[in-house]
């Protein structure tokens, strides 16, 4: 087995968000939603197979599109979270 990692830098996508404000005539603080483009930054750790496979899960349900992508440099830590995650994909956010 060929453990990866992939930097994955996502272009943005909208996303909602919970906002809290005060309103003054109430005096109390009310939570919104309100919708924030981001752009998250991963890395991705598996074999080729399961990072490809990822990917296309992420795309379709997600809508996850990659703006850049590169090889990382793989650490003892991310082959034990692998391990401990069942040799299942893990994403560890960056952003």
């Amino acid at each position: 087995m060929n453990i990866i990692v992939e930097n994955w830098i996502l272009k943005p996508r909208s996303k909602n968000v919970a906002i809290n404000t005060y309103n003054e005539t109430t005096g109390r603080m009310e939570s919104r939603s309100d919708i924030r483009n981001v752009s998250d930054n991963v890395l991705v750790v598996g074999t080729k197979d399961q990072i490809s496979k990822f990917f296309d899960k992420m795309f379709w349900n997600h809508g996850w599109q990659i703006r850049g992508s590169y090889k990382y440099e793989l650490k003892d830590w991310y082959i034990k979270k692998y391990e401990e995650n069942n040799n299942e994909v893990i994403v560890i956010n960056l952003s």
